[in-house]
């Protein structure tokens, strides 16, 4: 469809999609009085419809000022809403054709047919808000990653059609254009040395610390101001680093995930960063140089959350959890990498050692969150491709971003591949590193101590991700589903030059913003 046939079949569907909604928020409303069940699906129903209205509102307003490729992935997934909502909308009027023909046929005096009558409406009004809530939710985790993939966009028109839209600071429209805001050079409503400070007192801090494992360097302690749990994040600086560069990405990074909301990003919310001395950590390798700048960065744990531990000690310990748990774990760790690329920044350190997973009491697994920032920077940024040669690190990297001096540029595909390794790990819920005391071992449903000894490093770390591959292929759908299966295979072959790249050729991946990578990641991987 041409640019123009498109966005005017994007308009209609976004009109339709306003009227469907108010057409069965008017029916609902008629009940919310009458039992405080109805009345509390009321309010889920409204609430997940006004966040709805805003960003299809948003997504009108600043049609024309998107990219075409991401014009068509809206326009699918407006389609999809509108076949959700037209579904519903016509069930109801079945419904109240049905009960207006049946009542129509009922003598005035027949008490019973009308007590069941209104029975038999509660219990569709029931049913309906119940499927409504159901599908909204499913369409908002479908489309709330794209959403945020606006924030990649460098456009004005798209910063000012936010700052017309926004009306309250809880919108989502809010939300999107604090982080562009962050992320941009010159923020249009606030310059950077008016913006409140992001760094903390270090007496902020409780003195009592614990440690979520002995394989990270992560602390749990209180934040002393209201005694808030809070999980302390390392991130170390060579002595090569300027400083004036380190605090600038680590002040954008915190300002970032400030805003971020933890329920659909999978990211804690920061608090703050404390501006530490220089200091040697316990997993900082014993030939690397003393860093010469640390930062603290301290999360809030959500308050319904306790007891955190490691992906990697969930997966060494082994105990079996309900499938449709680890499905949401995958799925939770998928969006949260979408996140942090669509703020505008890589991770590079993605691996079960820098996933926490806390208790939430409702539960067996948990909920996780991606921490581990220790090697991030900016995706804009440039890159001085450095490494190591710890074979357990380079096993969640791309065989071309391995050992000292890395072969390639870092870019969004490497965290991809990186997670892709994760997910395989879950799938088969296996660690495919061990810790141990002389430090770690492959896993055991890995045989890679022949290639690990390989003289040839390249050529033993793409021997690796092929046993990898074939693993997700061949292992997987027994445990995990066909689907599951490709998704992790898609992951894993993200960088491939061939036809094996599940996200398409090289070049028809490469542009600007980063916007279509998003755009194959959200629907091979994320959806």
């Amino acid at each position: 469809m041409d640019p123009i046939g498109l966005g005017l079949a994007a308009f209609a569907t976004v009109d339709l999609c306003m009227k469907y909604g108010q057409r069965l928020r008017a029916f609902y409303n008629d009940y919310k009085h009458r039992e405080d069940e109805i009345h509390g699906m009321m309010l889920a129903v409204e609430s997940s419809f006004l966040k709805t209205e805003w960003q299809l509102q948003t997504v009108r307003k600043i049609w024309n000022s998107l990219d075409q490729r991401l014009q068509d992935h809206f326009a699918n997934l407006l389609q999809h809403l509108e076949n959700k909502l037209q579904n519903a909308v016509s069930k109801l009027e079945k419904f109240l054709e049905t009960d207006a023909r049946d009542s129509s046929t009922t003598t005035a005096g027949v008490h019973s047919h009308k007590s069941s009558g209104i029975k038999l409406r509660y219990v569709f009004c029931k049913d309906s808000m119940r499927k409504t809530i159901e599908d909204l939710k499913r369409w908002q985790e479908e489309f709330d990653p794209s959403w945020y993939l606006m924030t990649l966009i460098a456009n004005p028109v798209i910063d000012r059609g936010l700052q017309d839209m926004q009306d309250t600071h809880d919108s989502p429209t809010h939300q999107l254009q604090k982080i562009r805001n962050t992320l941009s050079k010159t923020s249009p409503s606030t310059s950077t040395s008016e913006r409140p400070t992001i760094f903390l007192d270090p007496r902020s801090l409780g003195n009592e610390r614990y440690s979520i494992s002995p394989s990270s360097q992560a602390i749990l302690t209180s934040y002393s101001s209201n005694n808030t749990q809070v999980i302390i994040d390392t991130v170390s600086y060579s002595p090569d680093t300027e400083t004036e560069l380190a605090v600038s990405h680590v002040r954008d990074l915190a300002r970032v995930l400030a805003a971020n909301d933890p329920s659909t990003s999978g990211l804690l919310t920061c608090q703050g960063v404390i501006k530490r001395p220089a200091r040697r950590s316990s997993t900082t390798p014993s030939w690397s140089p003393t860093p010469s700048l640390s930062f603290d960065f301290v999360f809030e744990v959500p308050t319904c959350l306790h007891t955190p531990k490691l992906l990697r000690d969930l997966l060494v310990s082994r105990v079996p959890h309900p499938l449709d748990e680890r499905f949401d774990l995958a799925k939770s760790l998928a969006r949260s990498i979408m996140f942090v690329h669509t703020s505008g920044f890589v991770h590079k350190n993605v691996r079960p050692d820098t996933i926490i997973v806390f208790n939430s009491g409702t539960l067996s697994l948990g909920k996780p969150y991606l921490i581990g920032f220790e090697r991030f920077r900016p995706l804009a940024s440039g890159t001085n491709r450095q490494g190591d040669t710890l074979w357990e690190r380079n096993l969640y990297r791309h065989p071309r971003r391995q050992g000292v001096c890395p072969e390639d540029y870092y870019k969004m595909q490497h965290d991809i591949y990186s997670l892709g390794i994760c997910l395989l790990e879950i799938g088969l819920w296996t660690s495919f590193v061990i810790p141990d005391d002389f430090g770690f071992q492959p896993g055991p449903a890995l045989s890679i101590n022949q290639a690990l000894s390989m003289k040839d490093k390249v050529k033993a770390a793409f021997d690796i991700k092929r046993q990898l591959t074939d693993m997700a292929l061949t292992a997987l759908p027994l445990s995990m589903g066909t689907r599951y299966a490709n998704l992790v295979v898609a992951c894993l072959t993200c960088l491939d030059p061939d036809e094996t790249n599940r996200f398409g050729k090289k070049e028809d991946l490469q542009d600007e913003d980063g916007v279509v990578v998003g755009i194959q990641y959200i629907e091979k991987v994320v959806t």
